[in-house]
């Protein structure tokens, strides 16, 4: 199922959805010690995300593999990895993640870390299940992770109820194919009973103080995903009140804003939209207070909410001079659409995303529908070389994998026609993963010696490029 899951968001052009899912599965291996598989899916998600060129997201792999290096005892490697990482977060001005890991290269003068603290290891399960919830991660792994969690002897008593719930939340489900934006409010019965005894289990529950703030957040996105606002409000205002007691200092406020700002996206889901404005007039206070880049991004989203809430329609853009009176794009509504759903994000992406949103909404509403179109065409011209470099790596190593030189065409040609099937069936012929198709057939018929049919411009220069390639690694194609 994990294997299908990729395929199928390769065949629907999600490639940062790909490289999410290799993260995040990568955290589920890592807990059952399978570090080499850990390894090869972080690498993998490190590729898609400097073809994708997302440096926050490169930025976090690097620091993943990082972490898997310390464990096993790579300490050259490891701080090599910590220094990448925290030189993207310092220039991506995100300051809580660049503190994190200059505390991970002050850790390495220490012993090897100890593996997840049972607590630790619930919140892990937690957010593996609400990355189920939102389609990030087909659930079949989860489903034997958490099996295997409840045959270990060192599993608290008290934590059993809560790992029996999300198993049977898991076994419940949607399919790998479900919508990124969470499962549909046609949830089972078997679900929504799962969801309640995930609840009751999670409120017996007080994990160790350092890592509360991080439990009760966890949580909150799980029953937000599963569109139970009042749930995601409950174990939010949790949340925040625990970080109410971490001091006034600027480094404890910084954190406590975010968990506002999230909490006042499930008080808005939950209608409650006064108590949405309150918690968002004490963000915009802190950034204030503490001079925090969020403060402006956080103004339009306040003022965003008294608008929600006082049933005005939101503000458009103003337009620049000599344009007034012609229709507004509709980019905008795209722009409050993604606006509304950075709560839903994980917390360490939420400040790189919000910056990009805020740099966004500075732009003219010409300028701001070419930039977006442009993003959609940079994202479907990387699907494409995406593929064609999967197929060009195939290839590749197939010359050391496959010696001999007949068995070896016979086996690619036979991979690649499978993977036309699955690329291109109901797509246009012009679109990324349509090219693809055409792309991997294409090289099929060369390796079975046939003659290759009209190609589409785009494929001219891939395929000569492959071609160059190849012969000068001793494979004439």
């Amino acid at each position: 199922l994990y294997e299908e899951s990729l395929a199928i968001k390769e065949k629907l052009g999600d490639v940062q959805g790909r490289g999410a899912t290799l993260s995040e599965m990568a955290d589920l291996f890592r807990l059952q010690g399978d570090l080499a598989r850990a390894r090869t899916m972080l690498e993998e998600s490190q590729e898609i995300a400097r073809a994708m060129r997302d440096p926050a997201a490169v930025a976090f792999s690097v620091v993943k593999l990082g972490q898997l290096d310390q464990a096993q005892g790579n300490v050259a490697q490891a701080r090599a990895a910590f220094q990448e990482g925290l030189a993207i977060f310092t220039r991506l001005g995100m300051p809580r993640e660049a503190g994190q890991v200059q505390e991970l290269l002050t850790s390495l003068a220490d012993a090897p870390p100890s593996p997840p603290s049972p607590d630790e290891q619930l919140i892990l399960f937690v957010r593996a299940a609400h990355d189920v919830a939102t389609g990030r991660l087909p659930a079949e792994p989860l489903r034997q992770v958490i099996a295997q969690r409840q045959a270990q002897d060192d599993l608290p008593a008290q934590h059993r109820p809560l790992f029996l719930a999300l198993a049977d939340l898991a076994a419940g489900a949607p399919a790998a194919t479900g919508s990124a934006d969470g499962p549909s409010d046609e949830s089972t019965d078997e679900s929504t009973d799962a969801l309640g005894r995930v609840a009751a289990a999670a409120r017996g529950l007080v994990p160790a103080q350092p890592v509360q703030a991080a439990w009760w957040m966890a949580l909150a996105r799980l029953f937000a995903a599963h569109h139970r606002a009042p749930d995601a409000v409950d174990f939010q205002r949790q949340a925040v009140a625990t970080l109410r007691t971490q001091g006034e200092h600027c480094e404890a406020l910084q954190p406590l804003s975010v968990a506002l700002f999230n909490l006042a996206g499930y008080l808005a889901d939950a209608d409650r939209l006064d108590d949405a404005v309150t918690a968002l007039e004490e963000v915009v206070a802190i950034d204030r207070r503490c001079e925090l880049d969020d403060l402006a991004a956080d103004q339009q989203a306040l003022a965003a909410m008294v608008r929600r809430r006082d049933g005005v329609p939101p503000l458009a853009p103003p337009l620049p001079d000599g344009q007034a009176g012609q229709s507004t794009p509709e980019a905008p509504s795209i722009l409050a659409a993604l606006d509304a759903q950075l709560h839903q994000l994980p917390p360490e992406q939420q400040a790189a995303a919000r910056a990009q949103l805020d740099a966004l909404a500075r732009l003219s509403p010409d300028e701001l529908e070419a930039a977006l179109a442009d993003a959609a065409r940079r994202t479907q011209d990387a699907i494409l070389l995406e593929h064609i470099d999967m197929v060009t790596q195939l290839l590749l190593d197939a010359i050391d994998d496959i010696p001999d030189p007949t068995a070896r065409r016979t086996a690619l040609a036979a991979k690649l026609d499978r993977a036309a099937a699955i690329w291109s069936p109901g797509e246009a012929a012009d679109s990324p993963m349509g090219l693809a198709g055409q792309f991997a057939h294409a090289v099929a018929l060369l390796l079975r010696g046939e003659t290759l049919p009209p190609l589409p411009a785009p494929l001219a220069e891939p395929l000569a490029a492959l071609r160059r390639r190849l012969g000068a690694a001793g494979w004439p194609l």
